[in-house]
């Protein structure tokens, strides 16, 4: 049966460093900011609203590369709460001082 520590836990996440995902280059962000966070809100983007200059294929291939990342770490982060959510509370009798 699997035991977890909480407070080894704990004191593993606070040393643990911060997740800091890759940087987008100038192209990649006005993808992503100008149209795709649009059409994710539910909006429209007209293709007379798009600058084309803005970016090229290296940036949309960067994007991909990118989403790839933080669908990555998402499938991660899941696997570890289903961990969690598995875990049997064991009852265990505690040392007061």
């Amino acid at each position: 049966m699997l035991t977890i520590s909480v407070k080894q836990f704990v004191e593993a996440l606070a040393v643990a460093p911060a997740y800091k995902p890759p940087e987008l280059n100038a192209g990649s962000k006005y993808i992503q900011e100008k149209i795709a966070d649009r059409l994710i809100s539910g909006n429209k983007v007209r293709l007379s609203e798009i600058n084309f200059d803005s970016f090229d294929l290296e940036d949309i291939n960067a994007l991909q590369k990118f989403n790839d990342h933080i669908e990555q770490y998402d499938n991660r982060c899941m696997q570890v709460a289903q961990l969690f959510r598995k875990l049997k509370p064991v009852v265990s009798s505690g040392t007061f001082v």
